[in-house]
C-alpha cells in the first residue's frame, strides 16, 4: 500500500493522462475497499449504480470488489456510511479555489475537471451547494453514491489526488458546510424568521445538529448555529434549539458554548 508515495498537486493532476492498466485499476479500487470505501458497480455512462438494493449490497469486501473491478470500468462509493462527498463542478473552480486547497482529507479529479473533496459522514443528505448564490456542486451524502477513482466514463477518468489510504478521513470543514443551504424543511427570510417558517427551518437545522456523527458533531454545530443568524432568526431561539440539539448528539456542554460563542462571534453578533 502506497503510503509513502509522493502525491501530486491538485493542479498538477489535471495534466495526467488518462491510460490506467486493468491491473492498476483494479488494485486500486482494492486499496479503496480496503481503506473502508463501500464500494458498488456502476454504468459509466450515466454513473447509475448496475444493481438493485445497491445501498446494502454496497461492501468492503475484496472479493466482491475484485470480482466487480474484474468487469467493470466504473464503480462508485455509497455515500452517507463512511464518508460523504463534496462534489465541486469545474466550472466553479475559480470561485472554490481556496476550500480545494484547504482541504487536508482525501481528495479526487473527476472526469470533467471537477473536484471530489472526502469527508466523515455529515449526517446530510444530498443537497446543491451554494457559495454566493452560486450553484458551485453537491453534496454526496445519506442515500448518495459518488464515483471513485480510477474509473473510466464518456468524459474521461477519475483520479485521485490524496487517496484514502494516504490520508485520513475529516470532518467536513465549516467552510465546507457553509455551502450547505438551510435546512431541508424550507430556507427561512427574514419576514419568515420569527413565524411557522422561522420554527419549522430552526427545527431542520437542529435535526441535522442532532444526527451529526462523533467526529463531526462540532462543524455541524457552528454551521447550523451560523445559518440560523445569517437569515435573521432570534440568537436567543438559536441557542436553546441547538444546545438541545447539541446535547441529544452527545456533546459536553462547555463544547456547546463554545461551539455556539464561535458561531456568533463568526457571523457578527457578539
Amino acid at each position: 500500500m502506497p503510503r509513502g508515495r509522493r502525491i501530486p498537486t491538485w493542479g498538477a493532476l489535471w495534466l495526467r493522462g488518462d491510460a490506467v492498466s486493468r491491473t492498476n485499476r483494479t488494485r486500486e479500487f482494492l486499496w479503496a475497499a480496503e481503506a473502508g470505501l463501500p464500494l458498488i458497480p456502476i454504468r459509466p455512462d450515466d454513473g447509475r449504480p448496475t444493481r438493485a438494493g445497491w445501498q446494502r449490497l454496497a461492501t468492503t469486501n475484496l472479493a466482491n470488489v475484485h470480482d466487480w473491478a474484474t468487469r467493470h470500468q466504473a464503480l462508485a462509493v455509497a455515500t452517507g456510511r463512511i464518508c460523504d462527498v463534496f462534489d465541486l463542478e469545474v466550472e466553479h473552480m475559480d470561485v472554490v479555489e481556496a476550500l480545494v486547497e484547504s482541504h487536508r482529507g482525501p481528495m479526487a479529479r473527476s472526469a470533467r475537471g471537477g473536484v471530489h473533496l472526502y469527508t466523515r459522514p455529515t449526517g446530510l443528505g444530498c443537497p446543491r451547494l451554494i457559495l454566493d448564490d452560486v450553484h458551485v456542486g453537491e453534496l454526496k451524502g445519506k442515500g448518495g453514491s459518488c464515483t471513485v477513482p480510477p474509473s473510466l466514463r464518456p468524459k474521461g477518468r477519475y483520479a485521485w489526488i490524496r487517496a484514502p489510504w494516504q490520508v485520513p478521513l475529516l470532518p467536513a470543514s465549516p467552510s465546507l458546510l457553509a455551502l450547505i443551504p438551510p435546512a431541508p424543511q424550507g430556507k427561512p427570510t427574514a419576514r419568515a424568521s420569527s413565524g411557522a417558517a422561522g420554527a419549522a427551518a430552526l427545527e431542520g437545522l437542529a435535526q441535522s445538529v442532532a444526527r451529526a456523527e462523533r467526529g463531526n458533531r462540532n462543524s455541524m454545530l457552528f454551521w447550523a448555529v451560523c445559518r440560523a443568524l445569517e437569515v435573521g432568526l432570534p440568537a436567543e431561539a438559536v441557542g436553546r434549539v441547538l444546545t438541545r440539539a447539541a446535547s441529544d448528539a452527545g456533546l459536553p456542554p462547555d463544547e456547546i458554548d463554545r461551539t455556539i460563542a464561535s458561531g456568533v462571534r463568526h457571523v457578527g453578533g457578539g
